[in-house]
């Protein structure tokens, strides 16, 4: 797949990812309905998939996350499908050990129980 699959606004519960075609963005997780962080990113194809760096964290509110993400953090990516052969986006490498994997939803490919509520 080329890097045109990946871009675009991705979306789990609390939490939404947006990859623009001149490959910069934006992460949003929320951990609550109060507590979240927003952080700038780049982003770039590398084989079948993507690889995102962190960049400057640009709003916190409440008590934030606590070191969920951090500046020039690398997180990998790749499409794949769900139990219901809906397209995900998964990506690996965040949470404060850096293991965490995530499956973000898009609205071109549609919803998934993988991305939450």
């Amino acid at each position: 797949m080329g890097a045109s699959a990946f871009t675009g606004n991705w979306q789990r519960h609390e939490s939404r990812l947006t990859l623009n075609a001149h490959r910069t963005g934006s992460i949003l997780i929320g951990a609550n309905a109060v507590d979240g962080e927003t952080w700038s990113l780049t982003w770039q194809p590398v084989g079948r998939g993507i690889t995102i760096t962190i960049g400057t964290q640009t709003d916190k509110s409440g008590a934030g996350l606590d070191g969920y993400l951090s500046h020039g953090q690398v997180v990998t990516g790749e499409l794949g499908t769900d139990s219901t052969n809906t397209m995900v986006l998964r990506t690996h490498g965040t949470g404060t050990n850096n293991s965490e994997t995530l499956s973000w939803c898009s609205s071109t490919y549609g919803s998934s129980p993988e991305c939450g509520a």
